[in-house]
């Protein structure tokens, strides 16, 4: 489908576009979603792993928002009503209600298991992780294509050549601009996301 240096040419590219704000948001993404979970942590007398692997667990197709408000549900009250894959759901409440290890839930995230446990590295030590969370707008901008295609998605959510392809590729970025992956990646996934949302 693409090659790593393929992906990172067009990663370079769409990096000239990113503005200061989003640089900057970028930055701090994943680190405001770790404080985020160390907040619920206390509030709700969970383990953080547990309220991160939660919150990872029921992110795939999900909005930020819906994640984070079905994620405290789930902790308030153990469900959740949210516009959220039911498995998943209940792979979150296997974690918070049952004690379950994040991980051993998350291995059991065929399609977008790779994604889950980046973004579960990723917001639980956002300053170490060097993994990648690649979703769709990160695909996106890999393959410089806001129109992607079953085939697009397939090889990188069903394979895991295609989605080590991609992460290679922001992992090479980050390390020409002296950056952590994670911030990499988000400061991208917002400049898609405004791309998207402004109609192009």
């Amino acid at each position: 489908m693409i090659t790593a240096k393929a992906a990172l040419h067009n990663l370079r590219a769409i990096w000239a576009e990113v503005s200061d704000e989003n640089r900057l948001n970028g930055s701090r993404w994943y680190v405001e979603a770790h404080l985020y979970c160390v907040a619920l942590s206390e509030k709700y007398n969970q383990p953080l792993e547990s309220v991160v692997g939660c919150l990872a667990v029921l992110s795939p197709n999900c909005s930020w928002k819906v994640n984070k408000e079905c994620t405290e549900e789930i902790l308030r009250i153990g469900s959740c009503s949210g516009n959220v894959y039911p498995d998943n759901i209940k792979k979150a409440q296997s974690i918070l209600n049952y004690g379950m290890d994040p991980y051993v839930v998350m291995s059991k995230s065929k399609r977008y298991g790779n994604k889950v446990r980046a973004f579960y590295d990723n917001i639980l030590s956002p300053k170490f992780s060097e993994r990648v969370t690649v979703d769709t707008h990160a695909t996106r901008a890999a393959f410089d294509n806001l129109d992607l295609t079953i085939k697009h998605i397939t090889w990188i959510f069903g394979s895991a050549k295609g989605y080590n392809t991609v992460a290679s590729a922001y992992q090479s970025l980050a390390k020409e601009l002296g950056l952590r992956p994670c911030e990499v990646q988000a400061a991208i996934w917002l400049t898609v996301k405004d791309k998207m949302d402004n109609g192009r």
